[in-house]
């Protein structure tokens, strides 16, 4: 999602007109819809040959899903803080000291 919201911002930023922003986000929509539907396509047709290794990956990713969930909302947290001006308000004390 945050690519998408990005592009969204870049689009708007862009000044293009709105047929041509329709038709850049459309194709960064493919371009990020491309690889998920290319592994599809190659994981029913090699089904025997990855199923046990997909299987590990799966168990791998569960067990580590809070983890990783966590680091996500910390990192989309820190994003957001840099670009806040409690984040400036912050560096200028710090800087300052």
């Amino acid at each position: 999602m945050f690519p998408y919201v990005a592009a969204i911002g870049i689009l708007g930023d862009s000044g293009l007109p709105w047929p041509s922003q329709a038709a850049v986000l459309a194709v960064h929509c493919l371009v990020m819809v491309a690889p998920a539907v290319l592994l599809a396509l190659a994981r029913l047709v090699s089904k025997r040959a990855v199923h046990r290794p997909l299987r590990r990956i799966e168990g791998w990713v569960g067990d580590d899903a809070r983890e990783n969930t966590a680091w996500l909302i910390a990192l989309a947290g820190f994003v957001l803080l840099s670009n806040s001006t409690a984040y400036d308000r912050i560096t200028a004390l710090l800087s300052s000291g």
